[in-house]
């Protein structure tokens, strides 16, 4: 009976301890998920607004070009060519955002991959609970009948 006693209370603790360990990991996960999703709203956000102020920047050297082509062709010459260094220069900074974007959306998916990962080992986390209810539930049985065992030979005697 007291090994029984000693085994349940060894079950009891690593249930403790495992719960503990889950619920932890659990949160650690949902703020890391949390922070990486905020990081990638602000960035995106970013990204917008960078984008917005080049349409309205462009917007103004355009202006800025049609209105200089009826004064001068030498000075649209060179309106033209700062034009087009800068709409290049644009694109390249276009293009480094649309790669951090991807990047960003990779790393994404690597964290959404181990949240799955994590949620199937809390999973067998839970299918280990579950199996260890069962033996502290058998064990119980257990011991239930050797008492009523005892019980029925001390009655006997």
């Amino acid at each position: 009976i007291s090994q029984i006693e000693e085994i349940k209370s060894k079950k009891k603790s690593e249930v403790e301890r495992l719960t503990r360990e889950s619920d932890d990991a659990k949160k650690k996960l949902d703020a890391k998920y949390k922070r990486d999703f905020e990081a990638k709203e602000n960035i995106r956000n970013e990204f917008r607004k960078k984008f917005n102020d080049l349409v309205e920047a462009n917007g103004k050297k355009e202006e800025e070009l049609r209105r200089s082509k009826k004064t001068n062709e030498g000075m649209i010459e060179s309106v033209i060519n700062e034009y087009d260094n800068m709409m290049e220069d644009k694109e390249k900074e276009i293009e480094a955002l649309n790669q951090e974007i991807a990047e960003r959306d990779k790393r994404w998916r690597d964290l959404k991959e181990e949240l799955g990962t994590l949620e199937a080992e809390e999973a067998k986390i839970n299918e280990i609970k579950a199996k260890i209810q069962a033996k502290q539930d058998q064990l119980d049985y257990e011991e239930k009948r050797q008492e009523e065992i005892v019980f029925g030979i001390q009655n006997a005697w």
